[in-house]
């Protein structure tokens, strides 16, 4: 239990820093919110169909679990520059609510999944264990690992339906 823990305060931990790091930056620059967000490394163009954004969170996704840790902090950090950004710049960040209450969440599961292999390997190389993958290890992997998918389906269904309907609402 405590490994599951530490392994989510240090995705979500990690996930802050970069909205720190996204105020930061647009705070201190003359850039617009656009200019920054053309100049970041994370912007990926989507497709605003439901299957555009599904495909964009599997790659987020994969790529987080299967990160092997340097990629999986790095997905992690990233993930919330932009959010830094839109608080700066944006009126209405407000929308990142409805579907943000499942990516995040499905964000921060994945990279607690994709930091165990890691962190265990981490353990067995200074002796504290005798084995890499422990059967409770493994568990708790697939286990974040298809509850993050869930929470990145459902979220992708909130953005094309709650998140759209309101932007055309507050439009």
């Amino acid at each position: 239990m405590k490994d599951r823990l530490r392994l989510l305060a240090a995705s979500s931990s990690t996930t802050v820093f970069g909205v720190i790091a996204g105020l930061l930056a647009t705070s201190v620059s003359r850039l617009t919110g656009m200019e920054t967000f053309d100049y970041s490394l994370y912007f990926l163009p989507s497709d605003p169909s439901f299957f555009g954004i599904l495909s964009n969170n599997l790659v987020v996704y994969a790529t987080t679990i299967l990160g092997f840790g340097l990629v999986t902090l790095a997905n992690l950090f990233l993930a919330g520059i932009p959010l830094g950004v839109e608080l700066v710049h944006n009126d209405f960040v407000w929308l990142i609510i409805p579907h943000g209450i499942f990516e995040f969440p499905a964000l921060w599961f994945a990279g607690a999944a994709g930091l165990r292999i890691p962190s265990d390997l981490a353990r067995y190389l200074q002796r504290e264990t005798d084995r890499v993958l422990t059967p409770s290890g493994i568990r708790m992997v697939v286990r974040y690992a298809l509850l993050s998918l869930v929470l990145f389906v459902v979220a992708g269904l909130v953005e094309t339906t709650v998140t759209r309907w309101l932007a055309e609402w507050a439009t």
